[in-house]
């Protein structure tokens, strides 16, 4: 399983959650799909755990799964 490093903001406006007006150099960013939004936010606040993985843990999945 690969890494991506990504800023937030591409991840973000990769999945179209928000977009920006650019004027110069300046950047005003918006959220340009408020109902997705809200939705992901009152997932997030259900305050489900976080599962956190090393690399080793991926590597036996992968393994285990053939």
């Amino acid at each position: 399983m690969a890494t991506i490093d990504m800023p937030p903001q591409t991840v973000l406006r990769n999945a179209r959650l928000v977009d920006f007006a650019q004027n110069g150099f300046q950047r005003c960013y918006y959220v340009s799909r408020p109902k997705l939004a809200s939705a992901v936010i009152e997932l997030l606040a259900e305050g489900e755990q976080a599962i956190r993985k090393s690399r080793d843990d991926i590597d036996r999945e992968n393994a285990q799964q053939g």
